[in-house]
């Protein structure tokens, strides 16, 4: 374990590797969100997991400057996105709200949600010409009972809806070619990766826009499938300055 002094002696290095690369944030971001709150939440993050302050400063840096570019907020309440560290490098994870909530920045789409189905509820889907789902829910407050399925529904601005469905079988397949299927999000809280899961697929027919296809791009890469490379998710990013950042036992 990290003696709490080296700890303080990384976080503080972290941060002051932060500060210098402001001005390359600020390049990289877009929307509403600001270079303090996206500083903060890299710092929050790293606090909360240490094991970052070990990543390559510029894994932290292209990963920090990914979620600036699709103008997520990093850790905190939101839960959009997350730094998480995998042999040293740190990788930024797209949580389910995020998706949603770049869903309804297209301004198309009114409503989307994920939904998990446990065992005892009773659950429908009819598909044809008129395709319907039907969920209810078996209990409320007993979420220790197995869960069977997950769904997600996207009602349109224009009327209409669209919905997928996916077994837990199939979501655990896409698990299994996560190199973080052991470690991370899916072991801390599996119920929201398994909804962002059936929420991503659902994407395909959404309307699309250049930030959500970007995220859904993280998204693939996270699972271990093939993805086109674009210019917001490079890894070659360029990351200007010479960063260094305490490293722990340093």
């Amino acid at each position: 374990m990290t003696a709490p002094a080296t700890t303080a002696a990384a976080a503080k290095g972290f941060g002051l590797m932060l500060h210098k690369a402001r001005v390359s944030i600020d390049a990289h971001r877009v929307g509403n969100i600001t270079v303090d709150k996206i500083v903060a939440g890299a710092n929050l993050v790293a606090a909360t997991n240490p094991a970052i302050y070990e990543c390559s400063p510029k894994s932290v840096l292209v990963a920090v400057y990914q979620a600036a570019r699709l103008g997520l907020e990093l850790g905190g309440p939101l839960g959009h996105c997350y730094i998480v560290p995998y042999k040293r490098k740190a990788t930024l994870i797209v949580g389910y709200k995020g998706l949603i909530e770049l869903v309804h920045r297209g301004g198309k789409v009114k409503s989307i949600i994920g939904r998990v189905v446990r065992e005892g509820d009773c659950f429908e889907v009819v598909q044809g010409t008129d395709e319907t789902i039907k969920h209810i829910p078996a209990s409320t407050t007993n979420v220790d009972r197995p869960i069977l399925t997950l769904f997600a529904v996207a009602k349109l601005v224009g009327g209409g809806s669209l919905f997928d469905w996916m077994t837990k079988a199939e979501v655990d397949a896409i698990r299994a070619r996560s190199a973080a299927a052991d470690s991370g999000p899916w072991v801390d809280d599996y119920p929201q990766m398994a909804r962002k899961t059936v929420i991503r697929r659902l994407c395909n027919v959404l309307p699309m826009t250049p930030e959500l296809a970007a995220a859904l791009e993280l998204v693939d890469r996270e699972a271990g499938q093939a993805a086109t490379r674009t210019p917001i998710l490079d890894d070659e990013i360029i990351v200007d300055g010479d960063y260094e950042v305490v490293e722990a036992g340093g």
